[in-house]
């Protein structure tokens, strides 16, 4: 980078060449664009909810199968065998 500098650009110069990979800049320069953010964000929001409670309740049903029959002290005993190798 000093190399850089002492090639004789400047430093203004080289930091609108590196992108902050932290930072994202919408641009939203048309109407069309900013109504399709705004209706999207509103509609998708409650259909991924919705997605991820069902993955959630899903595993949390095949956790319960996958320990049916097993008591309390059975689990407290020693740790589960058989599912790993």
């Amino acid at each position: 980078m000093n190399a850089k500098l002492a090639a004789g650009i400047s430093h203004d110069s080289l930091a609108e060449e590196l992108l902050n990979p932290f930072v994202h800049r919408l641009e939203l320069d048309t109407t069309y664009e900013k109504i399709k953010t705004a209706v999207l964000t509103v509609v998708l929001l409650p259909i991924r909810v919705s997605i991820i409670c069902i993955f959630l309740i899903t595993g949390w049903l095949l956790a319960c199968v996958g320990l049916f029959g097993l008591t309390e002290e059975d689990l407290r005993a020693q740790p589960l065998s058989g599912w790993r190798r």
